[in-house]
């Protein structure tokens, strides 16, 4: 009799240590949840304020100077619309530059919408969709609510049709690489892949 006690105890005992086992890996889970979502939000939002702040500067005209100085410390003091360095260099940054353009990036988001329509993965093909138009549509409202006109110090590599601010290459290349960063990052297992999609 005691020993059917004995053994009922540990029994017990064993089912409320793996019950409160399981709790805290349950409680553990929500709290590393919980602090991706606040760290998300909080990045946002200082991405916002720091957005903010640079836009209320451009407005006030207080980033000009600073703009021509970059600008002009960047090509001949003879010649400004001979940009410093070799050609090799100057061939790779309109190289580099070019895969923020317009023609790369629709290409990019075309071709990923359609291999994931051919897959059958609808929503994802919306989602990318969407996420690049909304940017699209978003740089648009800014620039034209800016309205800020481009430098005229040195002749421009492209043809440009807007203003220069904010910087649609950026903008949209954050918007286009993000996004298929993110689609990728999330069937990756491994937290160092899916670290290394969304920083590449």
């Amino acid at each position: 009799m005691n020993q059917r006690r004995s053994a009922a105890r540990k029994s017990q005992r064993a089912a409320f240590w793996a019950a409160s086992a399981r709790w805290h890996r349950s409680v553990g889970r929500w709290a590393q949840r919980e602090f991706a979502v606040l760290a998300t939000l909080a990045l946002a939002a200082a991405a916002v304020w720091g957005f903010m702040e640079l836009a209320g500067e451009v407005l006030e005209g207080e980033t000009h100077a600073l703009d021509e100085a970059i600008l002009l410390a960047l090509r001949s003091a003879t010649d400004p619309s001979d940009p410093l360095g070799p050609g090799w260099l100057e061939e790779l940054m309109r190289d580099i530059t070019a895969l923020g353009s317009t023609g790369v990036l629709t290409f990019i988001t075309l071709a990923v919408a359609g291999f994931l329509a051919l897959d059958r993965k609808t929503h994802a093909a919306l989602f990318v969709v969407v996420a690049v138009g909304g940017g699209m549509l978003l740089s648009t409202a800014l620039k034209m609510g800016f309205d800020r006109p481009r430098p005229d110090l040195v002749p421009h590599g492209s043809i440009v049709y807007t203003a220069s601010f904010p910087s649609g290459h950026s903008m949209l290349a954050a918007v286009v690489y993000l996004t298929l960063g993110a689609l990728l990052a999330r069937v990756q297992p491994r937290l160092v892949l899916k670290l290394y999609l969304l920083g590449l």
